[in-house]
């Protein structure tokens, strides 16, 4: 058998306490983290993508492409542009008014080609890979893919 439960009255002329929980500090926290968030995304800009680039590419090699910007501040890999034909390379993060690209076939690293944002809008971002390459590589030694 269980003992009865003790309750405790408070003292007389202590006021009651209530039990219930208020919804208002709960409402006024979901309210403030609302608010930073809101102004979390007005305040950083969010990045920009290019809807596409375009390699055309003549050259007997896979080049991995990778562009950084005028101020060479890291390189980033943005994709395959397939030998002898033409690779679209979609979203593409858009660096801003210059962009420099590097092409590597097997291991080799091609000289950088600067290209400013407005030749390439007014190539509707058609990039034509230099088929001076061809030559580059094959002095380094790389050789074409069948």
């Amino acid at each position: 058998m269980t003992p009865p439960a003790a309750v405790k009255r408070p003292p007389a002329g202590a006021p009651a306490r209530s039990e219930r929980v208020t919804t208002a500090p709960i409402a006024m926290g979901v309210a403030l983290v609302a608010a930073a968030l809101l102004a979390v995304t007005v305040l950083i800009p969010s990045p920009q993508f290019v809807h596409r680039i375009t390699f055309e590419n003549h050259t007997p090699y896979h080049l991995d492409v990778a562009v950084t910007d005028a101020g060479r501040h890291g390189w980033m890999g943005i994709g395959t542009a397939e030998r002898n034909r033409r690779t679209d390379l979609d979203e593409v993060y858009d660096i801003g008014d210059v962009w420099v690209f590097r092409y590597s076939a097997q291991g080799h690293d091609s000289r950088t080609f600067t290209v400013t944002r407005a030749a390439l809008e007014s190539h509707d971002w058609r990039v034509a890979v230099p088929d001076a390459l061809t030559a580059e590589f094959g002095a380094s030694g790389v050789v074409g893919q069948p």
